[in-house]
């Protein structure tokens, strides 16, 4: 454009003709490379389709989506790609950061968004990231000839075999995908029955409660339908000990997803009355810190399985001892926590006093090599014998080690054998122990922290 600007306007702001020319070459129609896209709104882009009985193409964008910019540059100027679409679509593009009401409806999060649609609106195809023009177009016939969408899905779910679950469960986690909610909770909802009858123990029924509960953050019906399924699996649980112990394993899942746990130990404590013995072992890993938290060791070593899942710990940790280095973060989170389970199971041992196994369980504990982290073993073995409610005198020296190898500079060191002396019987030695090991700290938590169990051991 040359020359002398001249003046337009639009309603109420007057604009030059050349701020109206860059406009227009800011739309996305413009900016995709691609000359199929159409300026349209949704609404125009549906009742378009619906008159020329096309499909609608969508290319849910943002503008600093760098695959968004890479299809722009090479997809949509594919010449094939260009006439497929002139002749079977209505394209448009949106730019989510702008319209993020029409992004939202569909649930284009993840950029860019493929999305192909009826002229309803009803999701028939969704494609997430980069496709070049040849898996695009791949699509766009699987679209047209019906093999894809809620309605390819749903027909071909109503013609799968029965006993064919994998494929009835992948169908229904398409739907799920296409946004066809009420289908695909139907969908769960059969395959949990199905799965219930192909025998005990089907830990595939599990899974679909996960999938139930993923739909739930976006269909309430399935979370409604989680906790009308808890409440039928209670009522059956507790009327025959002939039900599948993976039912009660399935309870507590999902009491566990509505953070509901004081259910599962309602329901376990009734069939503790029922010496439903297969159902508690199977219930107890929802109620485990319930239990330990109220000194119910003997539950959990009648219904726990103890020896069994310490062997899975000892033999997971060996594992994890090979894991390659660039995993040591994750690996090493994850070595803590079963340190710590292994020293919750110590302490059913010491609080039931099987000393016998106390020990035992205590000296595979301690060959564990932990270099970097002097006491810390002890430490745990102490922390369990006192938080068992019976501490022993070897709980009592472990302690003593954890305080001598942290050179009485940790301050959970040193309370945990505080608190054992006082245990023991041994008050004075322990706010003396306290008293001394405050001279280590400087102003600060750990400082307090002993404060605090000074004051604590004073008044008892």
């Amino acid at each position: 454009m040359t020359g002398k600007l001249t003046a337009t306007t639009f309603g109420a702001r007057t604009v030059t003709a050349m701020a109206v020319g860059l406009w227009v070459l800011a739309t996305p129609a413009l900016l995709a490379g691609g000359s199929f896209f159409e300026d349209l709104s949704l609404e125009k882009a549906l009742e378009k389709a619906g008159q020329e009985k096309k499909v609608v193409f969508i290319d849910f964008f943002t503008t600093w989506c760098g695959p968004c910019k890479m299809m722009d540059r090479n997809t949509f100027k594919d010449a094939k790609l260009i006439d497929w679409m002139k002749k079977n679509a209505v394209a448009i593009k949106v730019d989510c950061d702008r319209n993020k009401k029409v992004a939202t409806k569909y649930g284009a999060n993840s950029y860019p968004t493929l999305m192909f649609l009826d002229a309803k609106g009803e999701i028939l195809e969704t494609a997430v990231g980069f496709r070049d023009a040849e898996a695009l177009l791949a699509l766009g016939e699987r679209v047209l000839k019906g093999e894809t969408g809620a309605k390819g899905i749903i027909s071909a779910l109503a013609k799968a075999d029965p006993k064919d679950i994998d494929a009835r469960l992948e169908y229904a986690k398409e739907l799920h995908r296409l946004r066809q909610f009420d289908e695909a909770l139907k969908g769960y909802q059969q395959l949990y029955v199905d799965l219930a009858k192909v025998g005990p123990s089907d830990e595939r029924a599990s899974g679909v409660l996960m999938l139930m509960a993923q739909l739930g953050q976006e269909h309430m019906p399935a979370v409604e339908s989680l906790r009308e399924l808890r409440k039928r699996l209670g009522q059956d649980l507790r009327s025959s000990a002939a039900v599948d112990p993976q039912r009660a394993m399935d309870y507590g899942y999902i009491s566990s997803l509505f953070r509901e746990n004081e259910k599962t130990l309602a329901l376990f404590d009734d069939l503790v009355k029922l010496d439903n013995k297969a159902a508690l072992t199977a219930l107890e890993p929802f109620v485990f810190d319930q239990l330990m938290k109220n000194g119910r060791y003997r539950e959990l070593l009648a219904y726990g399985n103890l020896n069994a899942r310490i062997e899975e710990l000892f033999s997971r940790y060996q594992q994890l001892e090979k894991a390659p280095s660039n995993r040591r973060n994750r690996v090493d989170r994850e070595k803590q926590v079963m340190l710590s389970r292994l020293s919750q199971y110590y302490q059913v041992y010491v609080g039931l006093e099987k000393a016998a196994e106390a020990t035992a369980l205590a000296n595979r504990i301690l060959s564990i090599e932990l270099p970097n982290q002097p006491g810390y073993l002890h430490l745990l073995l102490a922390r369990a014998g006192y938080l068992s409610g019976k501490p022993t005198q070897e709980n009592l020296g472990y302690a003593q080690i954890a305080y001598e190898k942290t050179d009485g500079r940790n301050a959970n060191a040193v309370e945990i054998f505080a608190f054992l002396l006082f245990a023991m019987g041994e008050k004075d030695t322990a706010i003396d122990l306290i008293q001394e090991s405050l001279f280590h700290f400087e102003e600060g938590r750990g400082r307090d922290q002993l404060m605090r169990s000074l004051q604590q051991i004073e008044r008892m």
